[in-house]
């Protein structure tokens, strides 16, 4: 008997193999979105880590018509108020003279308090 497929919101091989390591224990089937034939992009418009992640799982599981999970993650720092916060990947284009994604805000020297941060969204769907 085939084993239910699971939709892993992502295109990085690398992250694939975690998520491979991390849910090896569950029956499912994990999928990429290269797997799945899925080739548009979700724009990240929520304002939280959860929110971006629900939006992809929710997007990606209709377009593969099946159930699917997303993550989120980005960097926080003390030093600026939490930012870059959801916008870690955008911040060096918003911001004039503030560390890119290139140059992340820990590496300017003297912003300590930095943290990951990282979230994830299952979004179960109907199929068929």
């Amino acid at each position: 008997m085939p084993r239910p497929k699971l939709l892993i919101a992502t295109r990085n091989p690398g992250k694939m193999r975690e998520y491979h390591e991390l849910l090896r224990r569950l029956p499912f089937e994990l999928v990429s979105l290269e797997d799945a034939g899925v080739t548009e992009e979700v724009e990240e418009t929520g304002l939280t880590f959860q929110e971006n992640a629900a939006l992809k799982a929710g997007t990606y599981a209709s377009l593969a018509g099946m159930m699917a999970l997303a993550d989120d993650s980005g960097l926080e720092v003390d030093a600026l108020g939490g930012e870059p916060g959801v916008r870690s990947a955008r911040y060096g284009e918003e911001l004039p003279n503030a560390p890119t994604s290139s140059q992340p805000p820990f590496r300017k020297g003297g912003l300590g308090g930095f943290s990951p941060t990282h979230t994830a969204s299952p979004c179960p769907t109907k199929t068929g």
